[in-house]
């Protein structure tokens, strides 16, 4: 080795050269090339033109598409607008495209082992002239520069190691297809092409389509990009052909071609879909989605995360989806559960509740938790006294969409940890709303669901179908829900309610009719409910769920896994969801509202009752501007009234005793029960009564005697009457 020579270097060679390379030599030269020659040692010849990109015409366009000139792509680019009304310049662009450039170069700018057309030194495949590592995105045209972190030949959107610079989302072709980036000039011609206006131009883009258009790049690395154009435009010819390719891709591909390195149809029909994503109508979804099972493998998992996204926008293909039962079951749960939170939110605003309670409000029932412990009633079965849980809380298993039965790790849109039924589908707005329950709440789905609960062997049935179900408030689920119950009731409240009615935050009012038909038992002083010290049956003689919807029978049969006697849980079922609905309606009430409102009531109200707050909801009448057709809601009658009257429970009480068929007393507290079934419609009235907190109870001295009385206690009373079709 010489002075100044490296490892691996012979005489004569400066830094960077390789054996065999002369002085000027660069990689990739043949002894004898100069800068700029190709192989042979001739110096290619080509003609001079104008310094202004502006200034070329279609003959300087053929010379530098022909001598491989690096600002051709960005010539093309500024004319591509200019150009857009001309079929002359849509004909040099079709062209262009079938132009094969010579080796040789202009200006020094030679072509070098794996350089394409268009390719400067240094540059990688799929990168345009003047781009480098790390080149900005408008180096040569719209989306050809690479972004940052991406190396070379790299377009947004690529995985690093790519063979040949391939599209994203596509392997090899046994996993679907596999489609090279086009070079920066393909590119620029097809993103010219597309922005043609003409009939020569549309022409043009169909011939391509259909393979019948000769180009210098291959066939499907040239359909591959003007896909990715045609979804880039938002003209409607071009919307057209790109729907056509999803749903049609026969009509311009064979699905064998001849070629192998031709398209298909069905990878023209994935590349397509890959492509448009959040661009397709909704018809096109829905018909994708009937036709499932028809699809290539390869699309369906093109196509499914964009049907399991959660946007109101799908509903109706995910309501046609999941319908068609074409999904595996654990798809089918993370559509269910998508539907019921739609469901959910559709409810609560239509009937004005809140979605999630705050946690800082506490109770406003100030009812106190089994066994007597908290304020208030000392004893009256229910909740807690912190407000009911908010969304997914509580023990209802599946409730978070992020959760088990729910939109699982890795789906678009799904959270990595189930936190709350809502936690990956946005507050819906009511403009949403009005546009979702069309859809959401067709006679397609009540009836599918419908069918779904009667296939149930048990209560216990999969919690999302459960989700689902409650926040469908129409017959045909009602009557499906009823007869699981005529049918399964002895297996207890336990499957549905959990521990304290929560997964019910937002849900059908008419459940209460429906547990109300389970064959029930009342407490009384030999079985008093944990905090009560008795209950008793009125002198009517009421005897729960006999005659009335085919349940009663025998009582030797009462006793359940759970242990004790499930005529009696479900006498505390109903007793506990009639204290969770009244908690929910209380904190959608209007405060201090008067008695305007009364009128609606099926009860009577005495004027000496003072009205604290009340709650109305009767769809679809009263349904508020902006959430869409009144056909489309549901049928449903909700009444809620919060009193306060001063005296003796018994004379608070009477008012409302004549029409009970059982009263339940327990610690100074009352619960009347009364249920009709009025032919079209079931009515169900129930009110609790209840000492106020911080009121009463003082005994106080007697004037002109040594004794003292009890002051009259201030009671609070509950009023809630739901009214739902009969089923």
């Amino acid at each position: 080795m010489g002075p100044g020579m490296g490892p691996g270097m012979g005489p004569g060679m400066g830094p960077g050269m390789g054996p065999g390379m002369g002085p000027g030599m660069g990689p990739g030269m043949g002894p004898g090339m100069g800068p700029g020659m190709g192989p042979g040692g001739s110096q290619a010849k080509a003609p001079k033109l104008p310094e202004k990109l502006q200034d070329w015409k279609p003959k300087d366009f053929k010379a530098a598409r022909k001598h491989n000139h690096p600002k051709l792509p960005k010539a093309i680019q500024l004319r591509a607008r200019k150009s857009q009304d001309s079929p002359e310049w849509a004909k040099l662009w079709v062209e262009l495209l079938a132009m094969k450039p010579q080796s040789g170069g202009f200006g020094g700018f030679g072509m070098g082992p794996g350089m394409g057309p268009g390719m400067g030194p240094g540059m990688g495949p799929g990168m345009g002239p003047e781009m480098g590592p790390g080149a900005g995105p408008d180096a040569t045209g719209p989306g050809l520069g690479a972004g940052p972190g991406l190396g070379p030949g790299m377009g947004p959107g690529m995985a690093p190691g790519g063979p040949g610079g391939m599209m994203p989302g596509f392997g090899g072709r046994t996993a679907g297809i596999s489609v090279p980036k086009a070079d920066a000039v393909t590119q620029a011609l097809l993103h010219a092409l597309v922005t043609n206006t003409t009939s020569e131009a549309q022409l043009a883009i169909l011939k391509l389509l259909k393979g019948e258009q000769e180009t210098a790049a291959e066939q499907r690395t040239v359909i591959g990009a003007l896909i990715l154009e045609l979804a880039k435009s938002s003209r409607p010819k071009h919307r057209e052909l790109l729907l056509a390719c999803v749903l049609n891709p026969e009509q311009f591909r064979p699905e064998d071609p001849d070629d192998e390195k031709a398209l298909s149809a069905s990878q023209l029909q994935q590349l397509a879909l890959q492509q448009a994503k959040g661009k397709l109508p909704m018809s096109a979804l829905i018909q994708l989605a009937k036709r499932w099972k028809k699809l290539p493998e390869a699309v369906r998992k093109t196509l499914l995360p964009i049907l399991l996204q959660p946007k109101p926008e799908l509903v109706q293909a995910q309501v046609a989806l999941y319908v068609a039962q074409v999904l595996e079951q654990k798809q089918q749960i993370q559509l269910e559960s998508l539907l019921a939170e739609y469901g959910r939110q559709c409810l609560a605003q239509g009937m004005g509740v809140p979605l999630k309670s705050s946690q800082k409000q506490g109770n406003p029932l100030q009812m106190a938790a089994p066994g007597g412990a908290g304020p208030g009633l000392g004893g009256f079965p229910g909740a807690g006294s912190g407000g009911f849980p908010g969304p997914g809380a509580g023990g209802f298993p599946g409730a978070g969409l992020g959760g088990p039965g729910g939109l699982g790790p890795g789906m678009p849109g799904a959270s990595s940890a189930g936190t709350g039924s809502n936690a990956t589908v946005k507050r819906l707005t009511r403009e949403q709303v009005g546009q979702v329950v069309g859809h959401l709440w067709s006679s397609e789905l009540i009836n599918f669901v419908a069918k779904q609960v009667r296939s149930q062997q048990s209560l216990a049935m999969r919690p999302s179908l459960l989700q689902l179900a409650a926040v469908i408030p129409f017959p045909p689920v009602r009557q499906a829900v009823a007869e699981l119950l005529q049918q399964h009731w002895q297996q207890g409240p336990n499957p549905w309610k959990g521990k304290d009615w929560s997964q019910f935050e937002v849900a059908d009012p008419g459940w209460l009719i429906l547990v109300r038909q389970a064959p029930r038992t009342p407490r009384d002083d030999k079985n008093p409910r944990p905090g009560q010290r008795h209950a008793k049956q009125n002198s009517g003689g009421f005897s729960f769920g006999a005659g009335f919807g085919g349940f009663g029978g025998s009582s030797n049969n009462n006793q359940n896994k759970q242990g004790g006697d499930v005529r009696l849980q479900w006498n505390d079922a109903v007793e506990d969801l009639i204290y969770h609905l009244c908690q929910r309606f209380s904190q959608s009430g209007v405060q201090s509202p008067g008695r305007a409102d009364l009128k609606s009531l099926p009860i009577r109200i005495p004027s000496n009752y003072e009205v604290k707050a009340q709650y109305h909801c009767q769809l679809p009448q009263d349904l508020s501007a902006g959430l869409g057709d009144k056909e489309h809601w549901p049928t449903l009658a909700v009444h809620y009234v919060r009193l306060e009257r001063k005296g003796a429970l018994k004379t608070v009480a009477r008012p409302f005793q004549r029409g009970a068929k059982f009263q339940g007393s327990f610690r100074n507290s009352m619960w009347l029960e009364m249920f009709n079934d009025q032919g079209d419609h079931y009515l169900s009235v129930d009110v609790l009564i209840y000492p106020k907190p911080s009121s009463g109870n003082q005994r106080q001295g007697r004037p002109g005697r040594g004794g003292r009385r009890r002051s009259p206690s201030v009671f609070e009373l509950h009023v809630l009457c739901v009214q739902v079709p009969k089923f």
